[in-house]
């Protein structure tokens, strides 16, 4: 069951109850579309400095819109609170349980030239 947190630019971010085995992260989805369930939500992962990561865009925000919500969540004290006291009431954790998302990013040249990105988190 989603509970619904606060709202930015148009997005509804939440965090739902089964979501105990990942690492810490936020759901979102349009406003007007929060309510449909048969509509996929997108996922940031979040480290411990409130850096975000985008684990998927199944919602298929806008990037530019994507981008500016994360700068928010990352500079806004007041949304980094509500997110973490709403998790951590959510799983039973104190701040100091939190499983912040962590991610080591190499590059590997391939033969032809591309790059490639390994992201390996715990």
């Amino acid at each position: 069951m989603p509970t619904l947190e606060f709202e930015i630019l148009g997005y509804i971010l939440y965090i739902t109850s089964h979501d105990c085995e990942e690492p810490f992260h936020i759901h979102l989805k349009a406003s007007k579309d929060y309510k449909n369930k048969n509509l996929s939500a997108s996922k940031l992962w979040i480290g411990e400095t409130f850096d975000t990561e985008i684990a998927n865009n199944n919602a298929n925000i806008p990037i530019r819109t994507l981008t500016k919500i994360q700068t928010i969540i990352k500079s806004d004290k007041t949304i980094q609170d509500a997110i973490k006291d709403l998790w951590c009431s959510l799983f039973d954790l104190t701040n100091d349980e939190i499983d912040y998302y962590k991610y080591i990013k190499q590059i590997i040249n391939n033969t032809s030239r591309t790059n490639k990105v390994i992201r390996h988190r715990r």
